[in-house]
């Protein structure tokens, strides 16, 4: 039988939360392999339910969206998870005639075996170049970093210009937008957001783009769906205290007295997200969940609330002029030389 919710005691166990978040790059699925083993294989290790909402204007622009069911404890184990699964992509171009010395299909299938990572070459008749695309994962980086620097090497092209694009929703760019000065200055690397487009893109170095797209992934919106007991007043005291930890909340009434609450904010103030979570419930403090964020993350501490501002805007423009790399206004792809594999 279904236990009622009450302003003094709340009972864990009976209660689910539900984790919506952004992922900038589509989880692999050409060969089923992350659905059918490792999707699969976090349902099992956190006890949650997974499944990627259909949303057809996010699924036009390349972005997905997981949302994790279950314990709020749960859910945060299935979140570190999802987030290292989640592929990243570095391109590079090279001359065509030094890969095409090697072979491109021993190519791939060396650095497959070798480092466990994907490669996709585009060839560029104009230029008589190759863009390559190497894709590897978060949990397996230190692979993915040397596979990079090997493919340089052995094609002779430097590695100091990489190239990363980075799938975003509307709001995800507009974030972005507000604190670039700071992601430069923090990473080192170039970054462009298209004012016509749903992606971020960046350019620098192989270690500092990788340091931009962390710091990148902190602004990520993330949401966060429970129920909880119906109180007019703790409802005021909450929204008052989520603009102090930069959250955006949004409460729906039902008949049955229970209240439906969404919290937003970006990934990196998970922490607040969840403090949140347990004041609204009225929790004693040894129910708090303190979520493992990226050391990157920590500079994000320096941004402005900006998330309650952003997510209940309408508007989501330009804050400030697209960065020519080259010192002159021109378009995105000529700024980061990035063409799309």
């Amino acid at each position: 039988m279904k236990r009622q919710y009450n302003d003094t005691k709340v009972c864990l166990k009976d209660m689910q939360v539900s984790l919506t978040m952004e992922l900038s790059y589509p989880l692999e699925s050409e060969s089923n392999v992350f659905y059918e083993s490792g999707l699969s294989k976090v349902m099992k290790r956190t006890n949650t339910v997974i499944y990627c909402p259909s949303n057809e204007k996010d699924s036009v622009a390349g972005i997905q969206k997981v949302e994790i069911v279950g314990s709020l404890a749960a859910v945060e184990s299935a979140r570190l998870l999802i987030r290292d699964y989640v592929p990243i992509g570095f391109v590079t171009s090279c001359r065509s005639d030094r890969v095409d010395s090697l072979g491109t299909h021993l190519l791939v299938a060396h650095f497959s075996s070798t480092f466990g990572v994907k490669m996709v070459f585009k060839l560029v008749e104009e230029d008589s170049s190759y863009q390559v695309n190497i894709r590897g994962h978060q949990y397996r980086f230190a692979l993915l970093r040397e596979a990079v620097y090997h493919f340089c090497h052995i094609v002779q092209t430097p590695s100091e210009s990489v190239e990363m694009d980075l799938g975003s929703s509307s709001l995800h760019v507009s974030l972005v937008r507000n604190c670039t000065q700071l992601i430069e200055k923090k990473s080192g690397a170039r970054i462009c957001c298209p004012a016509d487009g749903n992606s971020v893109l960046v350019r620098g170095s192989l270690e500092t783009a990788y340091f931009a797209s962390e710091i990148i992934a902190g602004v990520t919106p993330l949401h966060l769906k429970f129920q909880g007991p119906s109180s007019v007043e703790m409802n005021e005291r909450i929204r008052s205290i989520s603009r102090q930890m930069d959250i955006s909340v949004s409460i729906d009434k039902t008949d049955s007295g229970i209240d439906e609450l969404n919290f937003s904010t970006c990934e990196w103030n998970t922490r607040y997200l969840y403090e949140l979570w347990r004041l609204r419930l009225g929790l004693q403090l040894s129910f708090s969940i303190l979520p493992t964020q990226r050391y990157l993350w920590s500079d994000l501490a320096e941004l402005p609330n900006s998330f309650f501002r952003k997510v209940n805007s309408t508007i989501f423009g330009p804050q400030r002029e697209e960065l020519a790399l080259e010192g002159h206004r021109t378009s995105c792809d000529e700024i980061l030389n990035l063409r799309r594999i």
